[in-house]
């Protein structure tokens, strides 16, 4: 029982943390050129639920997500985790090995 406190105090922690800076608004819209052709564009949705979807290839990905201090995580359900750099101007950055880079940027209504 005492291994599962300390990842649950770490947890509790870096989620006090991390709530002490100023707060953004991340959900919404976003588009990535798919650096693979150049040319199509990519779409990622983060709910404020904290669900999001992306679409690749004809296929949807859903997962739900989480802000941790500069970075989003996106938890897909078979237990994986891809971490995107969010910027100033609250563009997602999300490198894929074997892919690529993906630069998502928000969509205003």
């Amino acid at each position: 029982m005492r291994h599962l406190l300390i990842p649950l105090a770490l947890m509790v922690c870096i989620s006090a943390l991390s709530s002490c800076g100023p707060a953004r608004d991340l959900a919404g819209r976003y588009e990535a050129v798919d650096p693979r052709d150049g040319q199509k564009r990519l779409p990622l949705e983060l709910k404020d639920d904290g669900k999001g979807s992306w679409k690749m290839n004809h296929e949807d990905f859903t997962f739900t997500w989480e802000e941790r201090g500069g970075e989003v995580w996106l938890h897909s359900k078979s237990g994986g985790v891809i971490a995107g750099t969010i910027h100033d101007d609250l563009s997602i950055h999300i490198a894929l090995p074997g892919v690529g880079s993906f630069r998502f940027e928000k969509l205003h209504p």
